[in-house]
């Protein structure tokens, strides 16, 4: 086709004129514009691309045979072989034509309004035929209006002006030939899909969604015909036809406006509940009967037979109430091909910005036999989201105690619950399910302290406690790491409405002078928290002077060993020892003896690598001083028997002494 048009354009050239002669009378050389036609050789099958008879008369363009239901193109070459610009008023498929529905171009997307002199423009003819003949018919006529010299035929002034031409206008004329084939056919099947629920042909329902959110409808088409389903196009809103006390309106607009003008879409329709009484009844319309200046008819969703007058949707400028939510690439020169057995998908969005019903569609511009334009109904209710109240309803079964800030202070292993009790719907609606979440993305907004595996124990109920696992199998009540915790919520009534997240805040705060907590990463591994009196590593494991799960858990809450001249305050506590994964394991003495040193150490007590597995774990060591964290180590335990010398702890002093010493066995 290149080719082809290099070739042209070179005639071109060389057609220009060359005035002179030897004579002395004055030579007047008359200038205009012209237009030449012709096709592609190669699509013609022919050895040039000549289509008319003589100069622009008695132009044929031929299809050939061409299956039903498939989009036959052939290529119109139009050039200028003048010196000045030939003026292209339309270019357009002739009503009368007898396939006039199932031909089109594409002049409008490739084309413009003028042609400069010494050049040429390609378009293409399409057809698309529904029934099978025997040899080629006569399918229909392109019609071409210019300025050019050469037109076949002459239009009226009164013609000519309404199609913006300032002098003479006139049309060439190419008729059209083809034979349809039957060779089997494409045919669509649309499913629309809104969360679960799905209708075959529509409409997509999207139920109430909330004022600040959006729904979702994936419309599904599904070749299930035997030759391709061809998608040219992909369409949102209503048309308005053309009214004699307005101006035509095309593509996606609507004749309205206090003056009768055309409004541009996308739109939907729709419409205002009156209060106590729901949504007001419908004015039909149809063909005879239209809407008040102003309004547009509009199909209902679910019976596109049923119609109604409707005022365009209010919506904030650069939005729209039904959108892509990937706009489509696919067009008449372009389409998306849908084989036989496979399906194309699209994805609609709902934003409703009132409390409103609104109705919109879908229209899908196919080849498929006597359905040429799909319609699938949209239809969604605004709707008040409900509010989510997530607060601390007990810590240890009793009153929550809260700092001067109103945020609720909790201890090492306290169980807390939470509870959305008092959320509620928007005009009364019931609140019906319950979601929380600690997860830390931006819509949600919760966090939990680096290293903590705190979870609701039910995160759909109204009310739940708070734990977490340290295995597969484990579950324990409380909060396990020091930090601040904020939990999330969302809810949802009746109307499958959900409410934004919201929030609720609490510290882990270890109320001893001296708190020392352990945590490592591998799900299955047991690793020990060791602190030894007077900080003397000989006294690993010695059952008076180390702290470990052997000697220092609590019998009926109170210390196992006597560390100090002091009572229960001076003695250490641990309080949970975790023997498959995570921890943590904390080791708290309230008030610590004077002039005493206590050695923090770690022994990894077993990697539990079976079958090959890595047994490798990250262990995290965090010292708390009065409260505050003064010490944060990690270290890599490579295999059962290592042992980590972590730091000395001076008191009265408070002072933590960092050691980090590694060995690959303990002590003795």
């Amino acid at each position: 086709m290149q080719k082809r048009q290099l070739v042209l354009l070179s005639a071109l050239i060389a057609a220009g004129f060359t005035p002179g002669c030897g004579c002395e009378e004055e030579v007047f050389i008359k200038i205009a514009p012209r237009i030449q036609l012709e096709g592609d050789a190669a699509e013609l099958d022919q050895d040039d691309g000549s289509i008319c008879t003589d100069d622009i008369n008695g132009c044929e363009l031929h299809f050939g045979a061409v299956g039903l239901a498939t989009q036959g193109s052939r290529t119109l070459l139009m050039a200028n072989p003048s010196h000045v610009n030939l003026q292209v008023y339309d270019i357009k498929i002739d009503a009368d034509s007898p396939e006039a529905p199932r031909l089109s171009t594409n002049w409008e997307s490739v084309g413009s309004s003028f042609l400069a002199g010494k050049s040429f423009a390609p378009f293409k003819v399409y057809w698309i035929p529904e029934v099978e003949t025997a040899e080629e018919v006569a399918i229909g006529t392109v019609v071409l209006v210019t300025n050019a010299e050469n037109s076949t035929t002459l239009l009226d002034a009164e013609t000519c002006s309404d199609l913006g031409a300032l002098g003479a206008c006139g049309e060439v004329r190419v008729q059209l030939f083809g034979r349809g084939v039957d060779n089997g056919l494409p045919e669509a099947k649309v499913i629309a899909r809104v969360g679960q629920d799905a209708w075959d042909d529509g409409p997509c329902d999207f139920g109430y969604v909330g004022l600040r959110g959006q729904g979702a409808c994936r419309v599904e088409v599904t070749n299930v015909g035997e030759r391709d389903l061809l998608l040219f196009g992909a369409e949102l809103g209503f048309r308005e036809s053309g009214r004699d006390d307005c101006q035509t309106c095309s593509g996606q607009a609507w004749c309205g406006g206090p003056n009768g003008s055309c409004v541009a879409g996308p739109f939907a329709a729709e419409e205002t509940p009156v209060v106590g009484e729901g949504f007001p009844e419908r004015n039909p319309c149809d063909e005879d009967t239209r809407c008040e200046l102003g309004q547009f008819c509009a199909s209902d969703a679910s019976n596109p037979e049923e119609r109604f007058c409707s005022s365009e949707a209010e919506v904030p400028d650069g939005m729209s109430i039904f959108a892509f939510d990937a706009e489509p690439l696919f067009s008449q020169d372009n389409p998306l091909v849908v084989s036989p057995g496979s399906s194309a998908t699209l994805t609609l969005i709902f934003k409703p910005y009132a409390l409103r019903r609104y109705t919109g569609r879908l229209a899908l511009k196919t080849n498929q036999l006597g359905q040429r334009n799909l319609a699938i109904g949209l239809i969604g209710v605004g709707h008040e989201a409900p509010t989510a109240v997530p607060e601390i309803s007990a810590v240890n079964d009793g009153d929550p105690i809260r700092d001067d800030n109103g945020t609720v202070l909790v201890a090492p292993l306290d169980t807390v619950a939470v509870t959305g009790l008092r959320s509620f719907g928007a005009n009364g609606a019931e609140i019906t399910g319950y979601e929380w979440s600690f997860e830390e993305s931006a819509d949600i907004g919760a966090f939990r302290p680096h290293g903590s595996h705190l979870m609701p124990e039910d995160a759909s109920n109204v009310t739940t406690e708070l734990g977490f696992q340290n295995n597969a199998e484990r579950w324990i009540r409380g909060v396990d790491t020091v930090g601040t915790y904020r939990i999330a919520l969302r809810v949802q009534d009746e109307h499958g409405i959900w409410s934004p997240w919201e929030t609720v805040d609490f510290t882990n705060i270890p109320g001893d002078s001296i708190h020392i907590q352990m945590t490592w990463d591998h799900p299955s591994s047991d690793v020990d928290l060791h602190v030894i009196r007077t900080g003397d590593r000989d006294l690993y494991r010695n059952r008076e002077q180390d702290c470990y799960y052997a000697s220092c858990k609590p019998v009926n809450g109170q210390p196992r060993l006597s560390w100090g001249p002091g009572g229960p305050e001076d003695d250490p506590i641990l309080d949970l020892d975790d023997v498959n994964g995570f921890g943590p394991e904390n080791i708290n003495i309230d008030q610590p003896e004077d002039n005493q040193q206590y050695l923090v150490g770690v022994h990894y007590f077993s990697d539990h690598a079976w079958n090959g597995e890595e047994g490798q774990t990250d262990c995290t060591i965090r010292i708390y001083v009065w409260e505050r964290l003064v010490f944060e180590e990690v270290m890599l335990l490579e295999e059962t028997g290592n042992w980590w010398e972590v730091a000395n702890i001076h008191w009265p002093e408070a002072h933590v002494e960092t050691i980090n010493d590694f060995y690959v066995e303990t002590p003795n």
